[in-house]
Parts: C-alpha cells; structure tokens; sequence
C-alpha cells in the first residue's frame, strides 16, 4: 500500500535480474522493444518486469502502467510513476502524487567542466554538477519541461509549480513531486546488489 507523502525507490541490478517474455508488453512498449538491438532488447524486457514487480510490490495492478504520446509512463490517479536507469541499475519510483520525475547517475561525469561551459551553467564541483543534473533531469520529468529548460536553475522551476523535491548522494538520485515527501523508502528485491 502507497503511503501518503511517501516517495517509494524501487532499485534493481538489471544485470541480476531474470529474461522474460515480451508477451506481457502493452502495444507502445512492443513498438519501442522492436526498434531495438537484440541486446538492447534483453535490457528492456528486464527492465519492464522489474517495473512490473515495482507495481505488485505497491500493491497497484501491473497493467496499470501507460504512456502519454511523448513517452511518458504514468498510473492511473491518484499515484504517479517515474523511471530512470544509470549504468547496469534501474529506479522505479512510484508516489501518491499527480506529478512525479526520478532521476539515478552512478557516475559523475567524466568532464564536467565542459558541460558546464557546454550548458553556461555557474561553476561548481563534479559532485554539485552531479546533483544539479539529476535535480535538472528529475524536474524536466516530472513537469514535462525541456531539459535544457531546467538546467540553469530546477529550484526555480520546482518553487514557481510549487513542487517539492528530495536528493541522494553517492550515487546521485533526485525525485520531484507536487506532494511533499516526507519519507522515502528504499527497496531492493531480495539477493540483489545494494546501491546505499
């Protein structure tokens, strides 16, 4: 059951999860699958199971999940539902919420002073720049914003929709709501690496 103001991490080791059938996929998702490489299609068939067992987990129905045009994954009202993957790892996140976005970034990048001249962001330390992009990422998500939109400064995006957000260190993850969240809870599937 989804707790009120409580944000939910489900995280994954792509890598440890099993291969399943593609014949759970909904029409956008065979479409999206069958433009993909062989390997890039074991990844994504992991990939939606495990959001899948995310769902069952929450006790939501796993034939809940849709997408808008854009791509967007989104649960029938009143939660929310948010994905990224960095790496071999993979973040579910769902939330009693109407908005919601998730980013996850293993790796700092490996020149961050270009980006910050690429994007004419303010200087900072590749752990600020980290945070800052998985805020940026996070806010273009959850408000359907351009990234670049949000790279400059995601506070401000977040006060002016009077949103709310919380961020992890080491490895960098940040979620953006319209609903405070007050608690997170972070779950691995049992045998699994642990990321925190």
């Amino acid at each position: 059951m989804i707790e009120k103001n409580t944000l939910y991490l489900y995280l994954y080791n792509i890598e440890e999860s099993e291969h399943k059938n593609s014949h759970l996929l909904t029409d956008h998702e065979t479409k999206k699958h069958n433009r993909l490489s062989n390997k890039q299609q074991a990844d994504y068939l992991k990939q939606r199971h495990l959001i899948r067992q995310s769902l069952e987990s929450a006790d939501l129905p796993t034939d809940s999940l849709n997408y808008t045009n854009h791509g967007k994954p989104y649960l029938p009202p009143p939660y929310q539902v948010s994905i990224s993957h960095s790496k071999q790892w993979l973040v579910v996140a769902i939330m009693n919420a109407s908005i919601l976005g998730v980013d996850l970034q293993i790796n700092p990048p490996k020149h961050p002073n270009n980006l910050i001249k690429r994007f004419h962001l303010p200087s900072m330390s590749p752990k600020a720049l980290l945070l800052h992009w998985t805020l940026a990422e996070a806010t273009s998500k959850a408000y359907g914003i351009g990234l670049l939109h949000c790279l400059y400064d995601p506070q401000e995006i977040i006060t002016k929709h009077t949103g709310y957000y919380f961020s992890l260190d080491n490895p960098h993850l940040s979620a953006v709501s319209d609903q405070p969240i007050l608690n997170q809870k972070i779950l691995y599937p049992k045998n699994h690496s642990r990321l925190w």
